[in-house]
């Protein structure tokens, strides 16, 4: 057989500011379960890390402006859902943020050119986003 899939990935000093970050290869029979992206200055985490069902341990730098810092804050559950629901909007056009506590929102991050719904009802906005004032369907 092959070699066995990494339960442990280390990704350091090697994104800059998210430009080409792919997500890593995952199958296998050991999923990953620790995900190290220090001193790469992300400015916001993939919708990918909130796919990785078996991940106990993110390790990230203070650079991330997405998700908002309440919600990385709040841990990795917390973290993983927020993820999960800007990941599957790109699949099912609606995004729901709703009640999240959100005060600012940056959607600018994830390229969700597909949007269709999108709730921010029961949150903390002052404003309404520039992502939705300036958003145009394909």
């Amino acid at each position: 057989g092959g070699a066995p899939s990494p339960r442990s990935i280390a990704m350091r000093n090697k994104v800059a500011q998210n430009k080409g970050f792919k997500a890593p290869k995952r199958g296998g029979p050991s999923p990953i379960v620790r995900l190290t992206l220090t001193g790469n200055h992300l400015e916001y985490l993939p919708p990918f890390v909130g796919e990785l069902s078996a991940l106990k341990d993110l390790r990230i730098d203070g650079t991330l402006k997405e998700p908002p810092h309440h919600i990385l804050a709040d841990g990795l559950p917390s973290i993983q859902t927020y993820l999960r629901k800007i990941g599957s909007s790109r699949a099912t056009g609606t995004l729901d943020l709703e009640g999240m506590l959100l005060s600012t929102v940056q959607l600018h991050y994830y390229k969700l050119s597909g949007l269709t719904t999108l709730s921010l009802s029961r949150n903390d906005l002052a404003e309404v986003p520039h992502e939705v004032i300036g958003y145009k369907s394909p």
